[in-house]
């Protein structure tokens, strides 16, 4: 691989820099570069972070790691007529990686070491309110669930849990990130109605046939790989019970058919109303109701609810 610069040193610099030292390639990365001077002359994970000035001398492609800023960035180095990768997808297409198993690990990579203070914040009477509210839309549609035995998926560090504990008689937790599962098992070490499953981010092979009553999953799927997505379809509609439904959040954002977690406004997956009723009706899934649904950006979101017939 040719050696790159990150131009952006923030929170989107720092987990795609992270991710490739997971992978054992970040010798690929020469310096991260950042036109806030608060950062020049300091380093981020061992690499040195150096103001524009000081970069653009250098014979190594820059990657735009930054999405506020990606314009003003682009405008510099058009004016120097220096080479770039305008994203980090961009970069990774040039690669020759495969850019759905990418996008997975760099959203899994990203939450496992950024989500603090999002989870924080998630588990707030004000956010949890958007879903359990008696009049909230979703809450609506998660009551026509049966939760006899009932899969929540992306469960995060479970805080939607305590909310439906009790109404239900099996639960199966399920992630991709093993840190969210140890979480939950110490967080619900007391239930013995849950069982937990670290799954691989496109389907659950490990859950048996026909077993389950229902399945949800909230405020994850918006930035799943539609790819994913469609695997995942799949894979709910061989373990629901004939009748079984499932609810999922999931984004309705078809600005750009090159979006992906690292480059969308919230992050948001390329995916829309209608193209999720597609691939749940290929699924096998009658689809029930859909409700496009405003999430500080108008129509960002969709609340699918589906049920195997």
């Amino acid at each position: 691989m040719e050696k790159i610069i990150l131009f952006g040193a923030g929170e989107i610099g720092k987990s795609f820099f992270d991710l490739l030292k997971h992978r054992g390639e970040s010798d690929v990365v020469e310096c991260f570069c950042d036109n806030n001077s608060e950062l020049c002359g300091k380093q981020i994970y061992g690499k040195d972070v150096y103001c524009y000035d000081e970069c653009k001398n250098k014979n190594y492609k820059f990657v735009i790691t930054t999405t506020k800023y990606a314009d003003e960035i682009k405008q510099i180095l058009d004016d120097d007529h220096k080479e770039y990768f305008k994203d980090i997808n961009e970069w990774v297409l040039s690669q020759k990686i495969d850019q759905v198993e990418w996008n997975r690990d760099y959203c899994a990579w990203y939450h496992n070491n950024r989500m603090d203070d999002y989870f924080a914040k998630a588990e707030a009477e004000a956010a949890l309110a958007t879903f359990w509210d008696d009049d909230s839309l979703i809450y609506g549609m998660f009551r026509k669930l049966d939760l006899d035995n009932v899969i929540e998926l992306a469960v995060g560090r479970g805080r939607h849990v305590p909310m439906y504990e009790q109404k239900a008689n099996h639960i199966v937790l399920v992630d991709i990130l093993q840190s969210n599962i140890d979480f939950c098992k110490e967080r619900f070490k007391s239930s013995k109605k849950i069982d937990y499953y670290c799954n691989n981010g496109y389907n659950l092979n490990r859950l048996n046939d026909n077993e389950y009553s229902a399945l949800f999953t909230y405020d994850a799927m918006v930035h799943f790989e539609m790819l994913d997505i469609y695997e995942y379809l799949k894979d709910i509609y061989r373990v629901l019970r004939k009748g079984g439904m499932a609810l999922f959040h999931h984004s309705n954002n078809t600005s750009d058919y090159k979006n992906a977690f690292s480059n969308a406004v919230g992050g948001r997956s390329y995916m829309s109303k209608d193209l999720f009723a597609y691939l749940a009706f290929r699924a096998g899934f009658e689809i029930i109701e859909q409700h496009v649904i405003d999430w500080g950006i108008k129509d960002l979101d969709c609340v699918s609810l589906i049920r195997k017939n």
